[in-house]
């Protein structure tokens, strides 16, 4: 089938496992199966046991299999910044839930499923012999020292071995050795009377509704809420400080160093931003919320007493009275998405008084799904970083409505009448109150394994526009926008619904986003979007999490201070990268062990390290006898841009369904890779450049879907609507609440606008400006043009594309010769028939009026 054809194909294993279209993760190849790219590639790997050592392949591989490797691995690091999918093995291959159970497997080895191991029966004893071990030693009794993974999973009765499976006892000993769920003794505001069922489109899971009534979903997340529980108590009873960052005090001379606490949520001074400095804001309008830390520091400095000093004499009672007054009206819910999007992780709805609509991804994973033990543990991990992400959106909102502050302390909110602005905490490069929370409680966003472009759009906006809180990004309630506005928006998301790999915290704000690209508001003079600044990941293993869901670590008295370290969590496998400038393209350095490692490590620690330096070794040896040389050639050739690539599959695929708005966008994104309107000599130059060889490639394959699409002298738009109405009804336990409704007006599903079809003729007309009468063959004329110039110029060229593009061009022009005929009218679709073509070296050069093969 022609790559302009329908995804009708199968999907490869990874794809079918990770899927291949969450968060913008589209296809990278489309042969004879749909590739997802997370796949490792020679040796390869299996989407499940991916901890199981690779068998290693003989001879080298072939030009299709080195092509499939390098642009997965390019994907791969780009999309999990700086890791690579055969690196996933050691992080999940461990879990540690006792002493007592010792190192247990995380599932990601064939050996852990099957059937169980029977334990053979003792010999029958000899006359006069006994086979008691006798008693034990005090020493050894008192602590059981770890036990092998395997010998966990043994049981006593042979006849028992045929009926119980490896991953389900695995999964009991799981329970056995986890935190209890206690809720009499949680917070209110997370309790079951709190919550909502959801009764909407695409939200129900088995055929019934999403309920904390329904005990499948309840036995789930309420291990989730006790861990976010005992978090929140912690962070209370430790009077948390939050993690100590070099980052600085805005003064009008300088800035400060500055530390955070927990307080700054429940009792942190909300300001104006020019109550507080003289430098201008970032917006008129823009508040800040300063922990007494900062706040004190910037008084030291003015050699002023700080007004919020009484704050420190608060207890760990104090607060948590007063963030159970916050929390008073906060409700919960289930979503499958929302407004028109499903890569949302949780939704903050002000308008419904802060009801946050939990994105039920990692439930339905942990419910339906046969996930491994690593993952079960990631899942519930990230389940209560969500809710604690959202509570953040919630209690900055609560804080500015709270009307109960005593009369006989000194305020803490000098705003005066709420915002609805979510704050620069300390003055933070950004405001997003939950990965502010994220980046002091956790030491970073949490991410299971991505973070991609969802959504990019030109937002028209011809009425004011009523926002809320969503996952990563915060869209504000009450937000107006001039009349007719264009706005650009980049919605960078976390994938919510996909399996964890690879995963890691990673420092908030992150340096390489434009501030106008975010929904998000950016404070673009903070030092960390100035070049220079270092983008940190840190790869949490699966060790870390089941640590935090054991009995254990609550239960163990020795540690006093539970939220120290971000929960006592210390990254052995980091990558650090430094920002460049928004102008270069960010390579993400290659994730590795820290070095020196530790002298003292955590149980468990010493094995993944080990199996760290196998699965390194092992690909070492896999491909030590062609790697980096067919890594060089292939880097030079125009196989390597995995973007590029990627979006001529997803042209293929808007053509095949006549989707022409998204079609004429990556058509002219493709286009603009040369710059095409600023005359002749602008236009050589990029084309002929050394330092971004082969952009014509893809410049040219963008005139080539110019051609293959209608010509349209107006604007285009999607004019498409959605709207939808969930229905929120209380729970059996939830008495008090009353049924809410919650509806999204009709509004357009598409934000795109793009422009009247348009030509510009650099090399044949480049004075002529933009050409105001043109037809497709024209798009075509062009590219004949650009290979005469690339012959002229002896430019050395990828033989297969030029082959590609050539014949395809031949095909368009002969398709629209009835248009310039006037027996078809431009506003026609002519067929698209082009496909990437197989990776070679070949190369060749324009000789004798013809192109001659260099490089065979």
């Amino acid at each position: 089938m022609e790559a302009g054809g329908l995804p009708t194909r199968p999907l490869s294993p990874w794809a079918q496992r990770f899927s291949y279209n969450v968060s913008g993760r589209d296809p990278i190849l489309d042969d004879d199966e749909i590739h997802s790219g997370l796949a490792p590639v020679w040796p390869g790997m299996h989407p499940k046991f991916y901890a199981d050592k690779p068998v290693i392949m003989t001879g080298e591989p072939t030009n299709q299999t080195i092509d499939a490797a390098f642009i997965f691995e390019m994907f791969q690091r780009s999309y999990l910044r700086g890791f690579e999918s055969w690196q996933a093995g050691p992080l999940s291959q461990f879990v540690y839930l006792s002493d007592k159970v010792g190192i247990m497997p995380g599932g990601h080895q064939e050996r852990d499923e099957g059937p169980v191991k029977a334990k053979k029966a003792p010999e029958p004893a000899k006359p006069g012999e006994s086979k008691s071990p006798g008693p034990a030693k005090p020493e050894e009794s008192k602590s059981p020292g770890p036990v092998k993974s395997g010998d966990a999973m043994d049981v006593d009765d042979a006849d028992d071995a045929d009926e119980r499976l490896k991953e389900e006892v695995i999964v009991e000993i799981f329970h056995a050795n986890r935190i209890k769920v206690d809720e009499d003794k949680w917070f209110p505001f997370l309790k079951k009377s709190r919550w909502y069922d959801t009764i909407g489109p695409d939200q129900t899971i088995g055929g019934v509704n999403w309920s904390v009534d329904n005990p499948k979903i309840w036995d789930v997340l309420s291990i989730s809420i006790e861990l976010l529980d005992r978090i929140l108590k912690a962070l209370v009873a430790d009077k948390h400080v939050w993690l100590v960052a070099m980052s600085k005090v805005l003064t009008k001379e300088k800035w400060l160093n500055k530390t955070y606490r927990l307080e700054t949520i429940l009792y942190g001074l909300f300001a104006r931003w020019d109550q507080i400095t003289p430098v201008p804001p970032p917006d008129p309008d823009s508040v800040v919320l300063l922990s007494h830390p900062y706040y004190s520091q910037v008084c030291r400095s003015r050699n002023e007493s700080c007004p919020i000093d009484f704050i420190l004499n608060f207890t760990p009672e104090n607060w948590t009275e007063r963030l159970t007054h916050l929390m008073t009206n906060q409700t919960w819910g289930f979503t499958s998405g929302y407004d028109n999007s499903t890569s949302i992780w949780g939704v903050t709805i002000h308008r419904h008084r802060g009801m946050i609509l939990l994105d039920n991804g990692s439930l339905r994973r942990i419910i339906s799904d046969k996930v491994t033990l690593s993952e079960r543990c990631y899942l519930h991990y990230n389940i209560a970083v969500t809710m604690m992400h959202e509570i953040a959106h919630s209690l900055v909102q609560y804080r500015q409505l709270d009307t109960s502050w005593p009369a006989n302390l000194p305020s803490i909110n000098w705003v005066g009448a709420p915002t609805y602005l979510e704050p620069f905490v300390d003055f933070d490069g950004a405001t997003e109150m939950g990965f502010a929370a994220e980046q002091r409680i956790f030491g970073g966003e949490f991410f299971i394994g991505s973070k991609s472009t969802v959504y990019l759009a030109f937002a028209r906006s011809p009425t004011p526009i009523a926002l809320v809180s969503i996952g990563s990004g915060t869209l504000l309630d009450r937000l107006t926008t001039q009349q007719t506005a264009l706005l650009l928006i980049l919605w960078l998301a976390r994938t919510c619904k996909d399996l964890p790999l690879g995963p890691y915290r990673m420092g908030w704000p992150e340096p390489f986003k434009e501030p106008e690209d975010e929904l998000e508001r950016m404070y673009p003079d903070h030092p960390v979007f100035q070049i220079g600044s270092p983008i940190y990941t840190h790869r949490i293993p699966s060790l870390h999490v089941s640590k935090l869901l054991s009995a254990q670590f609550w239960d163990d008295q020795t540690i006093l201070r539970k939220s120290d370290d971000s929960f006592h969590f210390r990254p052995l496998i980091t990558n650090t990268t430094i920002f460049r400038g928004l102008d270069v393209y960010l390579a993400y350095n290659p994730t590795q062990l820290i070095n020196p490692l530790p002298t003292q490590l955590l149980p468990g620690e010493a094995e993944m390290i080990q199996a760290w330096k196998d699965r390194e070794k092992d690909m070492h040896t896999a491909r030590s006898s062609w790697y980096l040389a067919a890594l060089d050639s292939w880097l030079l050739s125009p196989w390597a841009n995995y973007k590029q690539r990627q979006s001529i599959l997803r042209f293929a695929r808007g053509f095949a369904r006549k989707d022409e708005l998204e079609c004429r966008f990556i058509a002219e994104q493709l286009v603009e890779r040369i710059p095409w309107k600023e005359g002749r000599q602008e236009y050589l130059d990029a084309v002929l450049s050394e330092n971004i060889p082969f952009q014509w490639i893809y410049h040219a394959i963008g005139l080539l879907m110019l051609a293959a699409l209608p010509i349209r002298n107006h604007p285009l738009v999607n004019n498409d609507e959605y709207d939808s109405v969930t229905t929120f009804v209380p729970s059996r336990e939830a008495t008090q609440l009353h049924i809410r409704t919650d509806v999204l007006r009709p509004r357009v599903k598409d934000m795109r606008i793009v422009e009247p079809a348009e030509l510009w003729d650099p090399l044949g007309r480049p004075e002529a400006g933009k050409i105001t009468n043109f037809y497709h063959e024209d798009y075509i004329n062009l590219i004949d043009a650009l290979f005469k110039e690339l012959g002229a110029n002896n430019v050395e060229v990828s033989m297969p594309w030029v082959r590609e593009i050539t014949r395809t061009a031949d095909d368009l022009r002969t398709q629209r010769r009835a248009v310039r005929r006037g027996t078809r009218g431009k506003e026609t679709w002519a067929a698209w028939r082009f496909i990437v073509p197989a990776y070679t070296k070949t190369t060749a050069k324009f000789q004798d009026g013809r192109w001659v093969t260099i490089v065979p």
